[in-house]
């Protein structure tokens, strides 16, 4: 993904950009438990693909002063699927020593999104070797990686992320490493964008599409939240949202899955000894040119229907701060192309306005400060660290009141905050509702 390249920020933040290459879905996270899957001779293999980055994370501790790199101040970061796996890699015993400090963007392994129970896993196994006619890792051999895939049941699930509890990597929870304060890290940044999660570009995923209107609200929200959405329905009732349900539905979705979690890692983070966090709320989206939304379908069929740019419904914009998936991206890597999604064969070019510029800068900067210093710090505004308690400070980054486009800083226990605090309590919500599975 080119809009991932380190053409932009190495020079910007003065760092050695390093990226890694891991086994991805079946091959890299099937569990099989037999002897020759166990990668460094433990685990079920529900985790392989993470053991893949421990033996590139090992590799960088070996050779990266070979390039004018301190082996002492490595920071991880990772974007989606790449933030759970930063997530990951900050409690899991294995990653001990191998950095210091961690950027996770729009991924969590903790609540809906934690790792899979290995049962379940062992179960989806069976499947794939029924499938393919095989009843051996040596008879998957000799079939063709591209008929590797998970069922579809479980690739369609809203839960599926694609990884499960190896004990191999860890041995509990992420979340109860989380909360003992086992972790690997001196500082780190968890952080979301407003209106993050699965929903937004129709995702192929069961219940995944937002309703036309308010008469397909409640069908809408029983197919994606099952025996939890009236309870959902009320938390999120279209009241809130001047009854635009497109927002309303993912706007719960987006705390749900990804804005939540994020927060409480941050928290848990810090209150681990001698470690700090900071978070983020990104709200800003790059939306006057519809398809450098660069998670988004180009033919704008999966495209978010409530972009704050879409104004021709009165009302449509009441969420004046808004980002989806991936929005943040060409802000943090300062690129202005790359591959369109969804394998379309198309490059997207997305030139930065004036008025982002120096955003892109400040973000940067921001991200340089945390590799050399430890602490996400720019000239604009002060970025408080997150205090161990149930609500804390994080910043929110992206559109603002005035000169169109400025960094604000919201301290969501301050009275000017009132988003915040709505979403603190959103996410009081979602933690008590969080299933096992």
């Amino acid at each position: 993904m080119k809009w991932t390249v380190g053409d932009f920020i190495a020079p910007a933040t003065e760092a050695i950009v390093v990226t890694l290459n891991y086994r991805l879905g079946v091959l890299g996270f099937m569990i099989t438990d037999e002897p020759d899957s166990k990668a460094s001779g433990a685990g079920n293999g529900g985790m392989n693909g993470i053991l893949d980055q421990v033996t590139a994370l090992k590799w960088v501790q070996s050779h990266i002063a070979g390039f004018g790199g301190d082996p002492a101040k490595v920071t991880i970061g990772g974007q989606s699927s790449g933030a759970s796996s930063v997530c990951t890699h900050v409690v899991s015993p294995l990653s001990k020593g191998l950095f210091s400090g961690a950027i996770a963007e729009s991924g969590p392994c903790t609540g809906f999104w934690k790792p899979l129970n290995a049962t379940y896993g062992r179960g989806l196994t069976k499947q794939i070797l029924a499938a393919n006619k095989a009843t051996s890792l040596d008879d998957l051999r000799k079939v063709p990686a591209a008929n590797l895939n998970w069922p579809d049941a479980a690739a369609n699930w809203i839960l599926f992320n694609g990884f499960f509890v190896d004990e191999g990597v860890m041995p509990t929870q992420p979340e109860e490493l989380y909360k003992q304060g086992k972790v690997n890290v001196k500082q780190a940044i968890f952080g979301a964008n407003s209106m993050d999660g699965v929903t937004p570009f129709g995702y192929a995923c069961d219940g995944c599409t937002p309703p036309a209107n308010a008469s397909g609200w409640p069908e809408a929200m029983k197919a994606h939240w099952g025996p939890m959405a009236d309870a959902v329905m009320k938390q999120y009732p279209l009241s809130r949202f001047n009854g635009e349900v497109a927002t309303a539905f993912v706007r719960a979705d987006a705390d749900a899955m990804v804005v939540c979690p994020s927060f409480r890692q941050a928290q848990w983070v810090a209150a681990a000894p001698g470690a700090s966090a900071w978070s983020y709320l990104f709200d800003y989206n790059k939306d006057v040119i519809r398809p450098c939304d660069i998670c988004a379908d180009v033919n704008d069929n999966m495209h978010n229907p409530i972009a704050p740019n879409n104004c021709t419904i009165p009302g449509q914009c009441s969420e004046v701060g808004w980002a989806s998936h991936c929005a943040e991206l060409p802000f943090v890597w300062g690129t202005t192309n790359g591959a369109a999604p969804w394998d379309s064969g198309l490059t997207l070019t997305c030139e930065f306005t004036d008025a982002e510029k120096p955003f892109v800068a400040e973000l940067q900067g921001y991200w340089k400060s945390f590799f050399y210093t430890g602490q996400p710090t720019a000239a604009a505004a002060d970025w408080p660290a997150v205090a161990p308690a149930a609500h804390n400070s994080s910043r929110a980054l992206g559109a603002g009141a005035g000169a169109g486009f400025v960094v604000r800083l919201i301290d969501i226990l301050g009275s000017k905050a009132t988003v915040m605090k709505e979403r603190n309590a959103d996410c009081d919500f979602w933690k008590s509702l969080e299933p096992e599975y």
